[in-house]
Parts: structure tokens; C-alpha cells; sequence
């Protein structure tokens, strides 16, 4: 290994408690010989250096706040004494930057993989460019700490971000429900907080009600890229007065104006911009409502498709979605108003709070129970078969499960809820009993609690023995 006894010199730019224990640490390295560890890579810290971007001219710096900054390669310990640029391209994209294995600071996008972020270089900073207006949408920091870089992947690729600590990042000062003839009715202030990237805390400022303004990015073209669409002191788009929404129009994605009476959704996400007007950022909603129980629904399936998509935010954290209704007789600035959840929260929040444990992606419940509904079918034929239909008052979780022991192929079931349809899917059921979706940890299929929907559960048997049966079981919440 290189350079190990070097180890103790960064000893310095820890915090006291650690210092000994990193001492120990590097000792224990020495001793044990190669194979102890892949020679971690990254920076002591985030202090001594600092990262710069200018959307004028595409330069990306990095450079000492003092003398001079230090980082890691695969064990060398390297001091950096003077400022240190690169340009990136002018193509609309998604920008990496890295020092190589020779020292250079290097911009690549595209397609990269992450052994050449991670393993083979430094990683530093991301940048999404937006070429037709000129503009950085995310600048993202990553000057990760000292690991493996076997540590540094897994965390990156399965853990992502998380709300660390306390109640932060929440949303507050929030007027729902109200006659829309303020702006303060589509407005919110926010928390401020600590944003676990990884092993990088970044602080998010929190922010007034007053002067809040809130930078908006959508899709655009066919192949789409990103941009920023407004900034605006709520998280809507407006054009000519009428709220906008994303919208694929079957060819492109495309800015559409809502219809009055109708609802649509803003999602606010905390990101790892260094910057302090880009900590909270709202991505614009891709759909327009006919009530406020389907909006609810889909905060759900657009979050979970925006986890699948290429965002150009490299690790965020989903904090919340609002549910906006727009009628042109409403007399704010953005004939709009927030509205109450199905649950009566202001927000549909996903945040979920845990003493010792990071944040995770889930929509807020209610855990009182109070009452259990069941509907079974035996799938006989080839036409489907009502399961379960429900139109319950309060919130409700549901579970299908194969209820007899007739191990078959090819069932296929689809969930509707309040006539629009939620998933579908074949299923082959095999062995003993097993739940096909619901909200148990063992579930193929989680199915969030919704409230006051109509929920139409429908399966039919597409091949293997004849006539299994199915059974839905449901949890109604006060």
C-alpha cells in the first residue's frame, strides 16, 4: 500500500473524538499488510477546498480556501496547492467530474460506469447542463470521504440519500383548503435540515414563507432532457395565468395547461447542490386530475416512476408532494390553492422518521385499526373475477394471497383503484400460501394505504392446474 504512515498526517482535519481511533485505524492497516483494505479514496474533508461552477462559461473549479486541500487515490495522499479548472460540454446532459489516475480534473458524460467514477478516479462534482438555455439545473458536490471503493458503490447505488437527525426538511406554514384568493394558499415554508448523501451531511437552509422562491424543472423532447421551467415563490408554472403540468403528448414532452377544476401535483425534492437556492428544488408534476383522491393516487405512481427515470439529480431525497386544484375564478397570482390529503394532511409526505435508523421512501399512515374485509375467488374460465370491491371510509390496506395449496402458473391480477388502474401483472404461485401485494415485508407487490377510494382487485387464471383460489384481505384505518 502507498504512502499508509502518510495516513497520520490527516489526522488533523478530523473532528477530536475520531482522531485516535483514525490513528488506530491506519496502525491496524500496517500491521495486517495488503489485502486489509482496497486503499480507500476520497477527501478528509470538505474545508479546505472549494467548488465553483459558472454557467456563463461551463468552468467547473476546484481550489484551496487556504494554502492548499488534500485527497486520496487508491492510498497516495495528494496535495493540491493552486486552483484547478476544467470546461465542460456544451451538449444538454448530465456532466461527471473526477481527478484521473494522473492528477487531471476530467468532465465526461453519458453513459458511465461506475467503477470509472469511483474506482479509478476521485470523484468530485456532477453537473446537468441545459444547453438551449445556458444553464446549470443541478450542480451536484461529491466530495466523498475516505473508504473502499467498494463502500463508496454500494452506498451510492443502494443506500442514496437520507434525512438525518431530527424533524428536519418538513414542510410548514401551509394554508390548505382555503377560498384560493391569496398566494399564501400555494405557498409553504420548509425546515432546514441535514442531508445524508452518503457520508456527506449537507445542510439545507431552511426557508420562509416570504421571498421562498423554488427553481422547477421539467422534461422536454422526445428523448427527454431536463431544464429549469420557472422560479417562482410556489412551485407552479404559469403561462399566460394558467397553471402548467408535464405532459407527454404521445411524441414529445411538452408544457400543458391545466384544465380549471382540475387538480395537479408538485414534488418537492432535497437535493446535494452546494448551492443554497437549489438545497429544495420541485419537480413538476406529469398529470392532471379529475379529483383529489386520484391526485393522491398519483403522487404515488409518479414519485415511483420518477425513481426509475433519469432524473438529473444524481442523489436526492423525495420530502413531499402537494396536491394543487386550479379553478380561473380563484384570485391569487395562480388561480390555485393546496389541498388536504385523502388522510387530511396538508402534504403527502415521504418522510418516515425513525430514532436510530435514515430516512426511507414511504407515504404517512394511520395506525389505528378498525375493521378487516375479505373477498375470495376461484378462478374458474378464462374471464376475470372479482376478488375484492370495496369502497371504504378510512384508509385501507390491502393483501391478495393464493389461499389454497394447488400450486399453479400464470394468474393474472390488476388493482383499480377509484376507476383508474394501478398495476397489473402475472404471478406464478407456487408452494404454500404467499401474499401476492400488499403492504407485508414479504409482499412482490407493495400497495401503499390509500383513503376513501374504491378499490376493485380482479384476477384470472391463464394457465397450469385448473381453479386455484385467491383471497383479498383488507385493513380499514380510522
Amino acid at each position: 500500500m502507498a504512502n499508509l504512515l502518510d495516513f497520520k498526517k490527516i489526522a488533523k482535519y478530523f473532528p477530536a473524538p475520531i482522531r485516535k481511533a483514525w490513528g488506530a485505524f491506519i496502525d491496524a492497516i500496517i500491521y495486517a499488510g495488503p489485502g486489509f483494505t482496497d486503499e480507500p479514496t476520497g477527501f478528509p474533508n470538505r474545508t479546505d477546498s472549494a467548488i465553483s461552477f459558472d454557467d456563463g462559461n461551463r468552468k467547473f473549479t476546484i481550489e484551496p480556501v487556504s494554502d492548499s486541500f488534500l485527497y486520496l487515490f487508491k492510498g497516495e495522499l495528494i496535495t493540491v496547492s493552486e486552483a484547478v479548472e476544467v470546461v465542460i460540454g456544451d451538449p444538454t446532459g448530465l456532466y461527471h467530474i473526477y481527478f484521473d489516475e494522473d492528477g487531471a480534473l476530467v468532465s465526461v458524460s453519458g453513459a458511465v460506469s461506475p467503477f470509472d467514477l469511483i474506482r479509478d478516479n476521485v470523484y468530485v462534482a456532477n453537473i446537468y447542463w441545459d444547453a438551449p438555455n445556458s444553464k446549470s439545473v443541478i450542480q451536484g458536490d461529491e466530495r466523498h470521504g475516505l473508504m473502499p471503493w467498494q463502500s463508496h458503490w454500494l452506498q451510492h447505488h443502494y443506500n442514496g440519500g437520507a434525512l438525518y437527525g431530527g424533524d428536519g426538511l418538513t414542510f410548514h406554514d401551509i394554508h390548505t383548503d382555503e377560498d384560493g384568493s391569496s398566494d399564501a394558499h400555494v405557498q409553504f415554508a420548509a425546515a432546514g435540515g441535514n442531508f445524508a448523501d452518503e457520508d456527506i451531511y449537507h445542510v439545507i437552509q431552511g426557508r420562509p414563507l416570504a421571498g421562498f422562491t423554488i427553481p422547477i424543472i421539467a422534461k422536454t423532447g422526445s428523448s427527454p432532457t431536463w431544464f429549469t421551467v420557472a422560479e417562482n415563490d410556489a412551485p407552479i408554472v404559469l403561462d399566460s395565468g394558467v397553471p402548467q403540468y408535464n405532459y407527454w403528448n404521445g411524441a414529445s414532452w411538452v408544457q400543458q395547461g391545466v384544465t380549471s377544476t382540475k387538480y395537479f401535483l408538485a414534488h418537492i425534492i432535497a437535493t446535494n447542490d452546494w448551492r443554497a437556492s437549489h438545497g429544495f428544488i420541485s419537480i413538476q408534476g406529469e398529470n392532471q386530475y379529475d379529483s383529489k383522491n386520484a391526485a393522491r393516487l398519483g403522487a404515488t405512481v409518479e414519485m415511483k416512476a420518477f425513481e426509475i427515470e433519469n432524473l438529473p439529480i444524481a442523489d436526492g431525497l423525495p420530502l413531499g408532494t402537494f396536491i394543487v386544484e386550479y379553478k380561473s375564478s380563484y384570485t391569487n397570482t395562480y388561480s390555485s390553492r393546496f389541498v388536504s390529503t385523502d388522510l387530511g394532511d396538508d402534504y403527502v409526505s415521504w418522510l418516515y422518521w425513525s430514532p436510530n435508523e435514515p430516512t426511507v421512501l414511504m407515504a404517512s399512515m394511520r395506525m389505528s385499526t378498525q375493521s378487516i374485509l375479505t373477498g375470495t375467488a376461484t378462478l374458474t374460465g378464462a374471464g376475470w373475477h372479482t376478488v375484492f370491491d370495496e369502497s371504504p371510509g378510512t384508509g385501507l390496506t390491502v393483501n391478495i394471497v393464493r389461499k389454497t395449496s394447488i400450486a399453479t402458473t400464470d394468474v393474472e391480477f390488476r388493482v383499480t383503484l377509484d376507476g383508474v388502474e394501478f398495476l397489473s401483472d402475472t404471478v406464478s404461485l407456487l408452494g404454500g400460501p404467499q401474499v401476492i401485494l400488499g403492504v407485508s415485508a414479504d409482499s412482490q407487490y407493495p400497495l401503499p394505504l390509500f383513503a376513501n377510494y374504491s378499490i376493485l382487485i380482479e384476477a384470472r387464471h391463464a394457465g397450469g392446474p385448473a381453479s386455484p383460489e385467491i383471497q383479498a384481505f383488507g385493513m380499514s384505518y380510522a
